[in-house]
């Protein structure tokens, strides 16, 4: 404060504070050029195809499946390109005596069972990201299936609770039940454990169904659960009561 106020001082002020406010801004010249020649990260095109899935639907009387192709690296997260490569797929099918090939990602039904679809394509293996799952129900086409899980707790809410039924009321599967607490046996194209503590329905066709939890000392349950062509299912809670 006391060379500030120095009349004989305040010229060389002046002129330092003039000296820090030029340096200041070549400064920020650098960087920022320094900024713009960093060279850019690589682009989508750079990572290339390196993995594949398979989506499928029953619009008649076969299974028509895609085959795509995909970027699946953390680095490239971002990367939303696909490519259809159905035609240049090898599809393979676990189990030919339930479905059959009779076009590139196109199955007829052979008889009552359940299997699952994958294809390979440059080495990569859609298995490796998802099996899909397959039915032959009685008069049916092969149908993907998905699967239906939740949990039952205690009045509060809190601890799930072993033991409780949770029975299919309707449809294609009426009458299948799953125990809390009790994996079931796993299906083709379906792994395990999962969910474990609650229940886990497996090989259900697309649609919504009727669920009830009973268990004995408390109220019957009933809820709706959805499963779709993609997989995508509800993920139920009964609280007893």
């Amino acid at each position: 404060m006391t060379f500030a106020s120095s009349p004989e001082l305040r010229p060389i002020a002046s002129r330092l504070a003039a000296a820090v406010r030029s340096n200041i801004l070549l400064l920020s010249v650098v960087i920022s050029a320094v900024g713009c020649s960093q060279p850019a990260g690589p682009s989508c095109a750079d990572w290339g195809f390196n993995n594949v899935k398979v989506q499928c639907l029953t619009p008649g009387s076969r299974l028509e499946c895609q085959a795509i192709a995909f970027i699946d690296d953390l680095h490239a997260a971002n990367c939303s390109q696909t490519q259809d490569v159905t035609s240049s797929a090898v599809w393979k099918v676990d189990d030919l005596a339930i479905v059959r090939l009779v076009a590139p990602g196109e199955f007829e039904a052979v008889s009552v069972g359940r299997t699952a679809v994958h294809a390979l394509w440059q080495g990569h293996d859609s298995a490796d990201w998802l099996l899909r799952p397959v039915a032959v129900f009685p008069g049916t086409p092969p149908l993907l299936t998905g699967e239906l899980e939740g949990s039952v707790y205690d009045p509060s809410h809190r601890f799930q609770v072993a033991g409780a039924v949770v029975r299919i009321l309707d449809g294609l599967v009426a009458g299948q039940t799953s125990i809390t607490g009790v994996p079931p046996p796993l299906l083709p194209g379906y792994i395990g454990p999962s969910n474990i503590g609650g229940f886990r329905l497996l090989g259900v066709p697309p649609g919504t169904y009727r669920l009830r939890m009973t268990m004995d000392g408390y109220v019957p349950q009933d809820g709706n659960a959805t499963v779709t062509e993609t997989g995508a299912h509800t993920i139920l809670e009964f609280v007893l009561r």
